[in-house]
């Protein structure tokens, strides 16, 4: 008889304390109906860290509805920052433990929908805007950590009415990835700056910065796998990876993008960037070419043509193969002169193809100062080469004066111009644009 009283005793016991926790969620809910949320909340607390009540749908359920509340009153919210989050993450594990949907549709006293996915969609928006103000403070792991949870809650939100107010999985995992790459140029410039000043712990700067490098690159990595139509996705990724001297990787990532989006301009241009990073010349003119057909007047790209063959030019020159090189003087001559018929002001042309006139009189100098005096036809084919160098002379005359009309402080349009002013023998001009040129900063 003693035993039996005994167990039961321990059983009263057991049901006194499970009551004891439960009673903490009843607590909660009443506060909750009388609008005392942060007594709610202290009770709540208790309940979702007891072993009793820490799986219960109904814990969590309320634990995110009190937390919304609180989120939304602007007298207490700033007292609890991380409201919204705690609301989201509560209503996430509420439905995935609410395997009998009870807490799925719930309407109040006003019958407003309350359930566990309006109010997962409701968190998830705040903890948007929560990232957004943390993202434009700065706090770029705060926001990360928001846009997590919000990813986390995205499929559990079974009317897509995130998606319907612009509030996509691929819309938040871009946010995201705009938090890592920031969050990862922050801890770039902190290593420089504690190398710099030799401080401690600048290893683990270092560590961080490629953390969050991985953390973009995987994000904007599922992004484009998924042909995410933006090209900015495409471009962040190829700029982190020549950031890491990865010049092979990016170029595939532009050329996905490509694929993707056709003849786009903004991966045209970061096509060219890389073939210059690569410094691979033959490419970059070829990819040049092509922006060239799908974008004619764009003068940008014929210009940097024209100075690529400009400066190709001078690798035949220097291994003495002429054709070669006088077919890329003519081929720069032509890009010249069809961005000037596109834009007469553009100064740079005009420099470029004066330049490109007074560079054309070098071989023939050579030719000069490699005639035989003593020959009987030296006269006569000096007079033709000095001719020939007149004519050429004259030719960059134009351009480059109309160049300096345009902008007379610069070094090289002044310094060009002297020299032209000297083979043509205008000893006047010569001494003017000297003392310009004197007075100029290369």
């Amino acid at each position: 008889m003693k035993k039996i009283i005994l167990t039961l005793a321990f059983a009263a016991s057991f049901t006194s304390i499970v009551f004891s926790q439960t009673s903490n969620i009843e607590s909660a809910v009443l506060d909750l109906s009388a609008k005392s949320y942060e007594s709610a909340k202290k009770y709540i607390d208790k309940a979702y860290v007891n072993e009793e009540t820490k799986n219960s749908p109904k814990m969590h359920y309320y634990r995110g509805y009190i937390h919304l509340k609180i989120a939304n009153d602007s007298t207490i919210n700033s007292n609890f920052p991380d409201a919204c989050e705690i609301a989201l993450r509560s209503f996430i594990e509420c439905i995935k433990l609410d395997t009998k949907k009870k807490y799925e549709e719930r309407m109040d006293d006003d019958n407003y929908p309350i359930g566990s996915i309006t109010s997962l969609v409701n968190s998830s928006f705040l903890c948007n805007n929560k990232a957004a103000n943390l993202f434009g403070s700065k706090d770029y792991d705060g926001a990360m950590r928001n846009y997590e949870l919000i990813l986390e809650a995205i499929p559990y939100d079974k009317g897509k009415d995130l998606a319907k107010n612009n509030l996509t999985a691929t819309q938040i995992q871009l946010y995201y990835s705009y938090a890592a790459i920031n969050a990862r140029n922050d801890k770039e410039n902190a290593y420089k700056k504690c190398k710099e000043n030799k401080t401690a712990d600048c290893e683990q700067l270092l560590t961080d910065k490629f953390a969050f490098s991985d953390k973009a690159k995987n994000t904007l990595t599922k992004m484009i796998a998924a042909n995410y139509p933006d090209p900015i996705v495409y471009i962040q990724l190829e700029q982190l990876q020549l950031a890491d001297g990865d010049t092979f990787n990016a170029l595939l990532t532009i050329e996905k993008g490509l694929s993707v989006i056709e003849n786009n301009k903004d991966l045209m241009n970061e096509e060219l960037r890389i073939y210059q990073a690569r410094n691979d010349m033959n490419g970059l003119i070829a990819k040049l070419s092509k922006s060239i057909e799908v974008d004619p007047t764009n003068v940008n790209y014929i210009l940097t043509r024209g100075n690529l063959y400009d400066r190709h030019k001078f690798e035949f020159l220097n291994k003495k193969k002429t054709r070669e090189a006088d077919s890329c003087s003519a081929l720069a001559e032509a890009d010249y002169l069809k961005c000037i018929e596109i834009n007469a002001n553009d100064t740079f042309a005009l420099y470029s193809l004066g330049a490109l006139y007074l560079q054309q009189g070098n071989p023939i100098i050579e030719k000069i100062n490699a005639l035989n005096e003593k020959k009987p036809d030296y006269t006569q084919k000096l007079n033709a080469f000095k001719d020939d160098l007149k004519k050429l002379f004259e030719k960059a005359k134009p351009f480059l004066e109309k160049s300096y009309e345009l902008k007379q402080d610069d070094y090289d349009i002044v310094f060009a111009l002297q020299q032209l002013y000297i083979k043509l023998d205008m000893k006047d001009k010569a001494m003017e644009f000297k003392k310009k040129k004197e007075a100029l900063t290369r």
